[in-house]
């Protein structure tokens, strides 16, 4: 699971430390910098897929560059535990403004303890094996992931298993209005969700034929069962789900963490969340008047006022 964020010169977010947990609710006004995260999470998956460049949509363009910093080196890291290490991933961006051109300057991956396992510097790879010995040097497009295209090797399980666990990382921020019914040939077009009416008489409905909160509700079940150890980022997961639905859906999520869900990250402003997640799980962001932001473990305030429910102290603004 992802213990630790840390970026630098991503939008809003500047010199910002997460620490995260098995499950983790970030709270925060509009413009806080909860979506920053969730699109710097994206960005990661993009580029370690292998499949795409820095600058491409999505990834590390330009344009995500913090406005008001002049620096034109971005940095990420991010902290995984992995049985019984933790990995950490170093990946700075170097940009060119004035072309919009951008190289990753520097790309590493390191053991418990800073054991090498991966360095890529303007565009050498210097591979080591899980011993710490070194292996092959060779260079590489330094607009890309070098680390991405290492391909598996029974000296490099812990390089591997470190790209396994980024594979099974889903962001994700729901848009039912879009879904579509597809299938290869008509006779196999059976995308269905089941539904009861209060009679109990059970039909068939085809997923373009259903309502948009039915068909959220039926992804945020369907993301629980993504397979074994799968790590979710969700984007108001809330939005277009009903009030009486929101709540069991969190209990299950809750169950599936640790278990087919390996990690869960919400951002959330509805009250139903903010109640039962944040006291235990939640992080609130803010930001300052420097405009970075910042993150805040707990509500500091809680207590004083105890005859309030979270969400109420935070729609008073008492929570800070």
């Amino acid at each position: 699971m992802f213990s630790r964020l840390w970026v630098d010169n991503y939008k809003c977010l500047v010199n910002f430390e997460l620490r995260l947990r098995e499950m983790s609710l970030l709270v925060g006004a509009n413009g806080s910098g909860k979506t920053s995260v969730l699109d710097v999470m994206l960005a990661l998956r993009q580029l370690l897929s292998g499949k795409v460049r820095v600058t491409d949509p999505g990834v590390f363009p330009t344009g995500t560059l913090t406005r008001w910093d002049s620096r034109d080196l971005q940095v990420v890291e991010v902290d995984v535990a992995l049985a019984d290490d933790v990995l950490r991933y170093r990946v700075e961006i170097e940009h060119e403004r004035a072309t919009k051109r951008a190289r990753v300057r520097l790309e590493e991956l390191v053991g418990t303890g800073g054991d090498p396992l991966f360095r890529c510097e303007m565009g050498t790879v210097q591979l080591y094996r899980d011993d710490g010995s070194s292996g092959p040097q060779y260079h590489v497009d330094w607009r890309e992931s070098a680390l991405a295209r290492v391909a598996p090797r029974p000296d490099n399980l812990k390089l591997t298993a470190f790209l396994e666990f980024f594979r099974r990382v889903f962001v994700c921020r729901l848009s039912p209005p879009t879904y579509r019914a597809e299938s290869v040939r008509e006779s196999e077009a059976r995308s269905v969700m089941i539904m009861q009416e209060n009679n109990g008489t059970r039909y068939e409905v085809r997923l373009d034929e259903a309502s948009d909160g039915e068909r959220a509700l039926a992804t945020l079940y369907a993301l629980l069962h993504l397979g074994q150890g799968s790590t979710l980022f969700l984007d108001e997961p809330d939005n277009y789900v009903g009030l009486p639905e929101i709540q069991p859906w969190l209990t299950a999520l809750s169950e599936a963490c640790g278990d087919t869900v390996s990690q869960a990250v919400l951002c959330s402003h509805h009250p139903e969340a903010i109640d039962y997640l944040g006291s235990h799980s939640g992080i609130f962001l803010r930001r300052e008047s420097s405009g970075v932001a910042t993150a805040h473990y707990g509500p500091r305030r809680e207590a004083a006022k105890p005859g309030l429910k979270l969400s109420e102290l935070i729609a008073r603004g008492w929570d800070e």
